[in-house]
């Protein structure tokens, strides 16, 4: 069972289970890749490696996202956990 974690954070990637202490949280399918990307790759998950793997992007469709794609993932996340 391939176990990936940062922090307090848990993903079991054979269930795409994330879990932070001990309380198991609801993702997206894209959440959950973003995450896991995350927690695989912390230093070195750029924007472009984001496109690649999570959304598998065309180049012109990349020119018109910005970061507040990530932000919205971001804020999903912290409100999952938060209210889980």
């Amino acid at each position: 069972m391939p176990i990936l974690s940062f922090a307090d954070l848990t993903l079991d990637t054979s269930t795409r289970q994330a879990i932070r202490k001990g309380r198991v949280i609801s993702l997206t399918a894209k959440e959950y890749d973003l995450l896991e990307l995350f927690c695989a790759t912390p230093a070195s998950a750029d924007r472009e490696m984001i496109f690649d793997r999570v959304w598998d992007t065309i180049l012109a469709v990349r020119a018109t996202c910005s970061t507040f794609t990530f932000a919205i993932c971001a804020k999903s996340w912290r409100m999952k956990e938060k209210h889980g």
